[in-house]
């Protein structure tokens, strides 16, 4: 009895909690994602909701590769999202190429997105104001601490 509760536990836990493949993240060109077609990896860094590596299949422009990576958050900065080439093709000078995402989105012109390579990074920083907040954040948690070493210090030299 306890060896079948062990059993069906066990599935339960694999089938919840077991590697998913849909993603796309095989290690190699087409491998593990369930198809056909060529991939190449693409890193995605920064204010995305699932930052990390992806194998992004052939063709797909870099708002498929942002999408895949869940898309932007609310504190993406999508005026200035930059890529980082692995490879410079044969008459290429920029290693960083900066991109206006935003612009983008209100034209639809697709001129403004480079192509996506193998190798390729795609950052997207957060804005100003995330930075702020932070800033902020980690103020109050030192003013905290100074808060509570003037109180102990009071009260150890008042008794």
């Amino acid at each position: 009895m306890r060896k079948k509760i062990l059993l069906i536990i066990t599935l339960f836990i694999s089938v919840c909690f077991g590697q998913d493949y849909s993603s796309g993240m095989g290690l190699s060109a087409g491998y593990g994602t369930g198809s056909d077609e060529l991939t190449f990896p693409v890193k995605i860094w920064g204010e995305v909701v699932n930052p990390g590596i992806y194998q992004t299949p052939l063709g797909w422009d870099m708002m498929s590769a942002i999408a895949q990576a869940g898309g932007p958050t609310l504190d993406a900065k999508l005026t200035n999202v930059r890529v980082l080439r692995a490879k410079l093709s044969e008459g290429e000078k920029h290693v960083l190429i900066y991109v206006d995402v935003a612009k983008y989105i209100e034209t639809g012109d697709k001129s403004l997105l480079p192509e996506i390579r193998a190798g390729d990074t795609i950052m997207i920083a957060p804005k100003f104001g995330k930075k702020v907040g932070e800033f902020f954040s980690s103020l109050g948690g030192l003013m905290a601490i100074v808060q509570t070493a003037v109180m102990i210090e009071y009260y150890l030299n008042n008794k």
